[in-house]
């Protein structure tokens, strides 16, 4: 990946399934709250088997990647000299390697998903999927290469979402329910997208910062005030686009709440209003629904959430 196609590339395929996860689950949540379950693919809204597209794009565009890109298959790629690892090969294997655990991802998920070979019991393919980006984030932190200059800090913080994406999907793993942790997830691999995006452009596109250039394939900086300035540079690029991301998310959320049914949305403030109930009372205010002194004027809303989440226990256990 150390070139500017190399970053881009999975760069979209992150950004295109974070925001399609986002959008999802923000979608599922406001439909039904107290029904919601994180889920590790979304269906496309088309007819037949290309409702599985995700799963399609995982899996053809890490397999692509890793073989015709990393691995060069076809264009007379030679891992071997002397009988051992080429070293000038070891920056591509590694990357093949992350590739590789996403197929794996990809496959195991479409597998479960579609036929009876593989009975996954709930969370598996979360934990699968926090391995995957667990091999990204060793790749990005213990990287064979770019020892030195603006890269590594590039990839700092590239870790730092990498982490949260393992974060959530273990966590997700053990409260299925819990549209935070679902949410969080998605937004730390659109974000990852994003700061492919980013890296791609600053260390071999159009914005390497001043004082530095590129050669062969890796940034150098004519003096150290131009490296510090680079590596304060990508902190403000990361910060203003985790801004952008979260708006982003803010926004979207807004909009799809002003659809969503009354029911849904009355679900959500009492939830709310249980929660300053049980320890919470102090920090609650107008915007929150409840204040001290009033919580008599909640208990019907609260017995009514406990009413709905006893009605969709029922018709789990029927169904």
């Amino acid at each position: 990946m150390g070139s500017f196609e190399g970053h881009i590339i999975p760069g979209t395929l992150f950004l295109l399934v974070g925001l399609w996860h986002l959008r999802c689950g923000i979608k599922n949540y406001l439909a039904a709250p107290q029904a919601f379950v994180s889920r590790v693919w979304h269906p496309a809204p088309l007819p037949g088997h290309w409702s599985r597209l995700e799963l399609y794009i995982i899996v053809a565009g890490s397999f692509l990647d890793m073989t015709l890109v990393e691995l060069g298959v076809g264009t007379g790629f030679r891992p071997i000299e002397n009988g051992g690892v080429a070293p000038g090969q070891l920056n591509n294997f590694e990357h093949a390697s992350m590739l590789l655990m996403f197929f794996v991802l990809g496959c195991a998920v479409l597998v479960s998903e579609t036929t009876s070979l593989l009975p996954l019991p709930q969370g598996a393919c979360h934990i699968i999927a926090a391995l995957a980006f667990l091999c990204e984030g060793l790749l990005f932190s213990l990287h064979s290469t770019a020892h030195h200059g603006l890269e590594p800090r590039y990839h700092l913080l590239l870790a730092l979402c990498i982490a949260t994406c393992v974060a959530c999907a273990l966590l997700a793993a053990a409260c299925p329910h819990s549209f935070l942790l679902d949410a969080v997830g998605s937004a730390a691999i659109a974000m990852q997208g994003l700061w492919f995006w980013q890296t791609a452009m600053s260390l071999y596109g159009p914005f390497i910062p001043s004082g530095c250039h590129l050669e062969p394939d890796t940034v150098y900086c004519d003096s150290e005030a131009s490296e510090h300035r680079g590596m304060a540079l990508a902190v403000l690029q990361f910060i203003a686009l985790l801004a952008s991301t979260l708006v982003l998310a803010l926004v979207y959320y807004g909009m799809a709440a002003r659809t969503a049914p009354r029911s849904s949305l009355d679900y959500i403030r009492a939830t709310h209003a249980v929660n300053c109930i049980e320890g919470k009372v102090s920090e609650c205010d107008n915007k929150g629904d409840i204040m001290p002194g009033s919580l008599d004027e909640h208990e019907s809303s609260v017995m009514d959430m406990d009413a709905a989440v006893e009605d969709t226990s029922l018709l789990s256990s029927k169904s």
